[in-house]
């Protein structure tokens, strides 16, 4: 049986749930000295990282994430609320992987509940809720679990919400990845940014965002910051997800609503 594996990089733990919101979870935000009111549909922004020039490469997977300057130490950029990844569908995305795990008998028992209203029509509204209801517990404790380990404990952060939604989402014949990255909300109390992970899935003919973890909340205005994927989702998995975390802003400034 596969033991719950702790990846020893602490920073993972930065990925987290809504409902819990610990001060080490947050990416550090300003807003830009002209932006008054709410943010709109498409903002413009400055990230700050040491790994910028990686970050830009990695961002230009995405449709909707224009990237308009690039340093050292940070980069500028535009982006819409979701954007669209543009990439091939690797047939691993669609595969029982080590990490994906879906011949386990809890995993099978986790997919096998979901029925959908229409089994001719994919819902992602109908995925996030049954995802979102299942895990119980919202706890950022754990470090990194595979897809049988959540479905047995019902519990876990973002990465446990994106990873069982990975699973079900290619039970139910759709491609799916894990994505890393960071969220930026506008909200009545203000904007905040977190270290994130959720779900991308292929259905007609596009990619689209899947985040089971937030669902349920007020639809405010929320941007996603892609970063990395787990393209390994073997036993050497980890490399993965360290390449993920070099990945994560320290900074997000000057941040607006962007002009068209």
């Amino acid at each position: 049986m596969k033991a719950i594996i702790f990846f020893t990089l602490l920073t993972f733990v930065t990925f987290v749930h809504s409902q819990s919101d610990p001060s080490f979870a947050t990416v550090d935000v300003t807003l830009d000295n002209e932006q008054n009111g709410p943010l709109g549909q498409r903002i413009s922004l400055s990230l700050l990282s040491s790994n910028a020039k990686a970050i830009a490469a990695a961002m230009q997977q995405w449709q909707g994430i224009q990237v308009d300057a690039v340093t050292d130490s940070s980069l500028t950029i535009t982006t819409e609320l979701r954007p669209r990844y543009m990439g091939e569908v690797k047939p691993q995305y669609s595969a029982a992987t080590f990490v994906i795990d879906l011949d386990e008998p809890s995993t099978k028992g986790f997919t096998s509940g979901f029925v959908p209203s229409d089994e001719a029509i994919f819902s992602v509204d109908e995925v996030q809720a049954y995802v979102s209801e299942y895990i119980s517990d919202a706890t950022y404790i754990h470090g990194f679990n595979f897809a049988s380990t959540v479905a047995k404990q019902k519990s876990g952060d973002c990465t446990e919400f994106a990873v069982l939604t990975t699973a079900l989402v290619r039970a139910l014949g759709k491609p799916g990845r894990v994505v890393f990255g960071t969220v930026l909300i506008d909200d009545p109390t203000g904007v905040t940014a977190y270290g994130h992970a959720w779900t991308e899935v292929f259905d007609n003919g596009n990619w689209q965002i899947i985040d089971a973890a937030l669902y349920g909340l007020a639809e405010d205005i929320r941007f996603y910051l892609p970063g990395s994927v787990i393209e390994n989702e073997g036993p050497g998995y980890g490399m993965s997800l360290a390449a993920g975390i070099m990945l994560m802003p320290s900074k997000l400034a000057n941040v607006k609503t962007a002009t068209l």
